[in-house]
């Protein structure tokens, strides 16, 4: 796996390096690991909930190599589905160890001694215990707890005092979906399957924080996806702006446009939806509400480049009213995409 490292960039936003291939089609969590200070990525996000830690988070690498972060014993989550942290914040829990009594493991029967580490369910409401070596097989093909409920790490063992339940992290997602037996792979994609509920997507203005979110977009979406630099580049100045569809507190779409001929035209830069999130109608969503802001702003019209090949987003932008305007031979010259040409589009208001 890549490790997307950060790097120094102005306050208003945290630089991670341009995903490549090597990242398209992996999990990537709106979090960075707080110990190798990369992106998390590639696998579960290890969040603590102990109230001494602020917002502290650790890569799959990086818990695998040594789980314990604290001097006194903190408690994290195992995060599968990529959550953001506003979802997060409410969960607090102080660790005190039950040093006496040892317990069955919920899958396998085996005991877990006192001390021992163990994993616990924050959503059963009964005691739902998993050893450490159960814990990865939990979602397995042959095992009947729900897929998304989340497990919190304990590193010396059950806590003594019970631990806080949730109905659950996943606004508008059932706790306890129909089907069982999805493996962790999956899961991401399990989330934006059939309980996909479009009524949670939220449409509102980019901010800084959605940084990295953009970013895993981009990947997903381009074989030459836009790097840091040229996104903090294009946002910084006064003319340009983007729009991101939200859905549980996660950017899963943008929208970036700039004001052209002293607001004339608006020119849409890009328009970008998550592999995960297509066919929800979000790309046309964000679109139209762009073009009802530039007809409301007085713009005179909307241009666009889409490449020659592209035949969804053509079809797409035919459908809202955009026509050809111009042929643009080697408009992608400097990309690794197969055809170089592009249509400029127009529609006029």
């Amino acid at each position: 796996m890549m490790s997307l490292k950060k790097k120094q960039l102005p306050r208003y936003c945290e630089e991670v390096l341009a995903p490549t291939n090597e990242t398209h089609g992996t999990v990537v969590h709106p979090a960075w690991c707080d110990r190798c200070k990369c992106l998390c990525a590639g696998g579960p996000r290890y969040k603590c909930v102990s109230a001494s830690c602020d917002d502290f988070d650790l890569c799959c690498e990086c818990f695998i190599s040594s789980p314990v972060h604290a001097s006194e014993a903190h408690c994290i989550l195992r995060l599968d589905i990529p959550l953001h942290k506003n979802k997060l914040g409410h969960y607090k829990f102080d660790y005190t160890v039950d040093q006496v009594s040892g317990f069955p493991c919920s899958q396998c029967s085996g005991p877990i001694g006192p001390g021992q580490p163990c994993y616990c369910c924050v959503i059963c409401p009964h005691e739902f215990v998993l050893c450490a070596g159960c814990c990865d097989s939990t979602i397995g093909a042959e095992h009947e707890h729900p897929w998304d409920h989340v497990m919190m790490f304990c590193p010396y063992g059950k806590p003594s005092a019970p631990w806080p339940r949730v109905e659950t992290f996943y606004s508008g997602v059932s706790a306890c979906a129909p089907e069982r037996g999805i493996p962790p792979t999956d899961a991401q994609r399990r989330l934006t399957g059939l309980e996909f509920d479009a009524s949670f997507i939220t449409i509102r203005p980019f901010n800084w924080a959605d940084m990295p979110e953009i970013l895993a977009i981009e990947s997903s979406a381009f074989e030459d996806p836009y790097g840091p630099e040229l996104i903090t580049e294009l946002l910084s100045n006064s003319n340009t702006w983007a729009n991101v569809a939200d859905f549980n507190g996660i950017a899963v779409a943008y929208l970036m446009c700039e004001r052209k001929k002293g607001g004339a035209e608006i020119y849409a830069v890009c328009l970008a939806v998550h592999s995960l999130y297509r066919k929800r109608g979000l790309g046309p969503v964000l679109l139209k509400g762009a073009i009802e802001d530039a007809r409301a702003a007085g713009a005179q019209c909307m241009t666009l480049h889409v490449n020659a090949l592209n035949s969804v987003a053509y079809s797409l932008y035919s459908s809202l009213g955009f026509v050809n305007l111009k042929k643009c031979p080697g408009y992608y010259a400097e990309t690794r995409k197969k055809c170089k040409d592009a249509w400029k589009m127009i529609l006029n208001f």
